[in-house]
């Protein structure tokens, strides 16, 4: 089942129904409430305090999402999915540290605090890999 298959109106609420139960249970209808409220919806992760040094972060769960916030070098606080683009493995695990570089646990791929990709190594016989840049 849809929301957009689901019926409950104003009149419902209004006479003292209460959602029909698969509101309530259908995965279908979290998979939908997911997609279109809480992934376009801003999410509270950290007072700006908490982000003061550079290299601070924090990471939050939003289901099976993770994301880091971070603070810049340049003072900007940014916010990315915790994954690296090699393998989709997590960059980071604790709630809450301090960084100079994020780097995988996997390969080793390291990520500046901007989120750009400063290091991936043994890529150098791959063809075609656009190599980060240092400097």
């Amino acid at each position: 089942m849809s929301i957009d298959q689901a019926s409950w109106s104003v009149a419902d609420q209004e006479a003292g129904y209460a959602l029909p139960p698969r509101f309530f249970y259908d995965e279908a209808v979290f998979e939908q409430e997911k997609a279109k409220i809480f992934f376009k919806s801003w999410h509270l992760v950290a007072h700006v305090n908490e982000l003061r040094e550079p290299g601070t972060f924090v990471t939050h769960q939003i289901f099976e999402q993770s994301v880091i916030v971070v603070a810049g070098r340049d003072g900007e606080i940014r916010a990315f999915h915790n994954v690296c683009q090699h393998r989709g493995n997590r960059l980071v695990e604790s709630r809450r540290g301090k960084a100079s570089m994020l780097t995988c646990g996997y390969h080793a791929w390291t990520y500046a605090l901007d989120g750009c990709l400063r290091g991936a190594p043994n890529t150098q016989g791959v063809p075609g890999f656009n190599r980060p840049r240092m400097g």
